[in-house]
C-alpha cells in the first residue's frame, strides 16, 4: 500500500516548517556524527574611512568545516588586500574554533586564483555550471586532527 503524500513548494524559507525540517535534520546528523555539531555564521564587513562597505564575507562552521558561502569586495577595492584581510580572518576565526577544514566554492570568471594563491587547491569540477564556464570546489586546511 503506498502511502498519499502530498508535495509543495514554499513562497518562503523562513517559517515554522522551515525551523522544523531544519532541526530533525539537525537532530539525525547530531546522533550520528562522531564529533560534535558545532555550528555558527560568521558575518565580516570591511568598511572604509568614512563607514561605507567594501567588502564582505559570510561563512558558516559546520562538523569542523568552515563553508566560505560569500567573499566580495567592490570592484575598486579589489587587488587592496581587502579580501585577503577578509579571508585570514574568516579563517582565524574557525581555527579558534578548532575547525579542520575550510571549502568554498566559486566559477571560471571569479576568484579561484585568489583562493589558490591564499593556499586553497581544487578537488572537484562541474564543466558547464553555468554553460561555458566552470564551478570549482577548493578547500584548505586549517588545523591537524
Amino acid at each position: 500500500m503506498q502511502t498519499q503524500i502530498h508535495i509543495e513548494e514554499a513562497t518562503q524559507e523562513a517559517g515554522e516548517d522551515y525551523a522544523y525540517v531544519l532541526g530533525q535534520l539537525r537532530a539525525y546528523n547530531e546522533s550520528h556524527a562522531s564529533h560534535s555539531f558545532v555550528r555558527k555564521r560568521i558575518h565580516l564587513y570591511a568598511r572604509n574611512k568614512k563607514g561605507k562597505i567594501v567588502g564582505g564575507c559570510f561563512a558558516a562552521i559546520t562538523f569542523h568545516t568552515l563553508s566560505i558561502q560569500i567573499l566580495w569586495v567592490e570592484a575598486s577595492m579589489r587587488r587592496s588586500g581587502t579580501g585577503k584581510l577578509l579571508l585570514e580572518k574568516v579563517e582565524n576565526i574557525a581555527r579558534e574554533m578548532g575547525t579542520i577544514w575550510s571549502t568554498v566554492e566559486t566559477t571560471s570568471f571569479q576568484a579561484r586564483p585568489f583562493y589558490e594563491r591564499m593556499g586553497y587547491k581544487v578537488f572537484a569540477d562541474l564543466a558547464d555550471s553555468p554553460i561555458g564556464d566552470t564551478c570549482y570546489w577548493l578547500k584548505k586546511r586549517l588545523n591537524k586532527v
